[in-house]
């Protein structure tokens, strides 16, 4: 029935929220007083702490990991150790019998339309924290050409990982089980993106276009090209100290991560030549009577064809009626002519630094291999023009 009258209905209206505001009153002291004869007389509080203290730990994190510099505003900066002591580094944190734990994926994504190995995506926790990673397995149970191949290369991918642990530019391998029929490994997964956004071996990632392109609208274009630069050469002289050559360049193999570090993420294109370099020695009278690389990788009209087109090692070189045969110097021209040079053109603010930049890609793009530089020479002019950079800032 009805309250007669407009100060009765704002009267009932008045005790109706009063009698809501203490329903509610006694239920959070019903809820404190659960919580609390639970877990001690201060747990609520104490979590309300814990909460407190993991918001600022989980910011602190991110900022970390973005690299900022709260005062400045600006992405810091800091050189990798070149020099890791392999065994600090752990690559056995899953053996055969985890492989077994871990979940069952249901994407499996294949490298290519051949596919080397059938990989996943997914994350472990190793040490109370949560790593993203890629898990490659290669099977052969059938014994087909292909099998065999897969399985072969990653067998050989493990033990690359394995000798080239905790070296700048190298993924890390978390734990491997090779077995007769099959092979299976986790590899650190990098975060960053390919130097090309296509198949890798198309026109435009010959021209280096997409990479120049990331460069140019990065917060510091200088100091990006100058870290990108000076981590390729570096790179490539821990791979020419080490007398391997890398066989499958292309622009998906390639990755740089978002501190401009680059990442060699296919490392069963690695090909391992003795003192002497590949196929030299061999008797010639004609340049065209030595090899080059050669296989489906440097056909006409491949990625390496173009970004090597200019480097007379490419194909065969006939000194004193002996081959000279070829070697990671191949890829110091290659690289340099793919997209080391380019970069230049975010330097020209500092004409000096440029023109010091030119000299040493120069060097590098050399067509005749005798009159060209060092990765290691390369390596160590490049470290001081960074370091240069980083201290005017």
């Amino acid at each position: 029935m009805p309250l007669p009258g407009q100060k009765q209905r704002k009267l009932f209206f008045t005790i109706c929220v009063v009698c809501l505001l203490y329903s509610l009153h006694l239920t959070f002291r019903t809820v404190t007083r659960t919580e609390r004869s639970c877990n001690g007389p201060y747990a609520l509080e104490a979590k309300w702490a814990r909460d407190i203290s993991a918001m600022e730990e989980s910011v602190k994190t991110l900022q970390n990991s973005m690299g900022r510099n709260l005062k400045g505003g600006r992405r810091s900066f800091k050189l990798h150790d070149d020099h890791v002591k392999p065994e600090t580094v752990k690559t056995d944190y899953f053996s055969c019998n985890d492989f077994y734990k871990l979940p069952n994926t249901t994407k499996a994504i294949k490298e290519n339309s051949k596919g080397n190995r059938g990989i996943s995506f997914m994350k472990v926790r190793i040490d109370d924290v949560t790593i993203p990673v890629v898990f490659k397995e290669a099977n052969r149970n059938l014994r087909t050409l292909a099998d065999e191949y897969k399985y072969h290369t990653a067998k050989r991918e493990v033990q690359y990982l394995t000798g080239l642990r905790g070296l700048p530019g190298i993924p890390r391998l978390f734990g491997s089980c090779v077995h007769e029929e099959s092979v299976k490994y986790l590899v650190e997964r990098i975060d960053g993106y390919t130097i090309c956004n296509d198949n890798g071996t198309t026109l435009n990632c010959s021209e280096a276009k997409f990479i120049m392109e990331k460069v140019g609208s990065s917060p510091d274009p200088i100091l990006a090209s100058l870290t990108l630069a000076y981590s390729t050469v570096r790179l490539f002289k821990l791979l020419e100290e080490r007398h391997l050559l890398f066989e499958d360049v292309s622009g998906v193999n390639l990755m740089v991560t978002w501190d401009w570090e680059l990442i060699l993420v296919d490392a069963d294109s690695l090909v391992f030549y003795n003192e002497s370099r590949m196929f030299s020695k061999i008797y010639c009278e004609y340049n065209d009577q030595c090899p080059g690389p050669s296989g489906n990788l440097w056909i006409f009209n491949s990625l390496n064809s173009r970004i090597y087109e200019t480097c007379r090692d490419l194909r065969g070189i006939c000194l004193d009626n002996r081959c000279r045969g070829f070697d990671v110097g191949l890829h110091a021209c290659g690289i340099a002519e793919w997209y080391l040079c380019k970069l230049s053109r975010f330097l020209v603010k500092y004409s000096h630094m440029q023109n010091s930049y030119n000299e040493i890609c120069s060097c590098l793009r050399q067509p005749d291999p005798d009159n060209r530089c060092s990765f290691s020479h390369a390596s160590n002019r490049l470290k001081k023009l960074l370091q240069a950079y980083i201290s005017m800032q």
